[in-house]
């Protein structure tokens, strides 16, 4: 039996470390030190949920049950006007395959940050908040969860390429914020018009 709040725990536990890398502070090396430390544990330990995760729906295969309801989470959230919105998370298959290259992923993003110098702060706060929504993007199995995650995603890549993204990183951050929300309201429309 998969414990129900596991996919939970891997997609929100960068958002809880995000929290707390807001209020720590950012004046020292040894600040600094702390905080990508802080991101690659809140990072390590999803990734250490993950590898459990994928193994206990590998085991619950092998015995022949296939793909239960216990790998999932399903709760309603939202009955409002025609439609009803569910807290739906669920990683198999593929989605289970990505899900665990991109906690490998981020915690290799992690790793590179002692190379980051300037607003430290910052770039760990952006990549806990982007690895909870690509976790998300990925486990969500409800439509306006994953709009939800994916508009989400949008913040932290932008700001990122403000702020680190070389010589012409105000004219790549337009273009990708343009891209970003057209998609992001081509998808919201998509999105209604099925429901």
């Amino acid at each position: 039996m998969i414990p129900s709040i596991l996919l939970t725990s891997i997609v929100f536990l960068s958002a809880i470390a995000c929290v707390v890398i807001v209020v720590l502070p950012d004046r020292s090396a040894e600040d600094h030190s702390r905080l990508r430390t802080i991101g690659l544990f809140a990072s390590g330990i999803q990734l250490l949920l993950a590898l459990v995760f994928a193994l206990l729906v590998q085991v619950g295969l092998g015995a022949g049950g296939g793909v239960s309801s216990a790998s999932e989470e399903n709760h309603n959230w939202f009955t409002a006007f025609s439609f009803t919105s569910a807290y739906h998370l669920t990683a198999d298959g593929m989605s289970l395959v990505l899900l665990l290259l991109s906690t490998v992923l981020f915690v290799c993003v992690f790793f590179h940050s002692w190379r980051v110098r300037e607003r430290v702060k910052l770039y760990i706060g952006l990549m806990l908040l982007l690895e909870t929504a690509v976790n998300g993007v990925l486990c969500s199995s409800d439509y306006m969860l994953y709009l939800l995650f994916w508009g989400l995603s949008i913040v932290p890549v932008y700001v990122m390429l403000r702020v680190w993204g070389g010589p012409q990183r105000a004219r790549a951050a337009a273009r990708y914020l343009v891209f970003a929300l057209t998609s992001y309201g081509l998808l919201t429309l998509a999105v209604l018009l099925v429901i």
